[in-house]
């Protein structure tokens, strides 16, 4: 009897270790969707994992960081000469919320108002023709031209 009782613990403990082990490891989960098309839904990551198949800096030199005072959710996207373009995660008080572009060194370039009660934390995109496509939590998408007018 000892010997099992033995026996099951070794198993036991291999087991454990081997749980453990392999916990921190990232690994490629098969989404059966858009995820592996062209189209470019969050960088692909249909689950919002953040998890990005890119290999990261190689330096760790922050060259600018900036408060995004009612958050960001999802990440901005880079578009055509190196501008960033994100939404809020959050509405100021009477309904003003806004969608950003941001240059290379932190600062704005435009600002465009949609004006509702709802935050526009729906990931961006931007298409071949440059125009940046958005979605508010009003469930209205929205579609601008590079300067910031809204096309649609």
């Amino acid at each position: 009897m000892n010997i099992e009782n033995n026996m099951l613990s070794r198993v036991l403990i291999l087991i454990l270790l081997t749980t453990l082990s392999y916990a921190q490891q990232q690994h490629h989960i098969p989404w059966s969707s858009l995820a592996d098309s062209p189209f470019p839904f969050i960088r692909a990551d249909m689950q919002a994992t953040g998890r990005s198949n890119f290999v990261g800096p190689a330096t760790n030199n922050v060259i600018w960081q900036r408060d995004m005072p009612l958050g960001v959710l999802f990440g901005p996207i880079i578009g055509y000469n190196d501008i960033l373009y994100t939404g809020t995660n959050s509405v100021y008080a009477g309904g003003i919320n806004y969608f950003y572009a941001i240059n290379k060194n932190g600062q704005d370039l435009w600002q465009f108002e949609t004006g509702t009660f709802s935050a526009n934390n729906i990931a961006p995109i931007i298409a071949n023709d440059s125009t940046i496509y958005f979605g508010s939590a009003n469930l209205g998408i929205y579609a601008l031209y590079p300067n910031g007018e809204l096309k649609w």
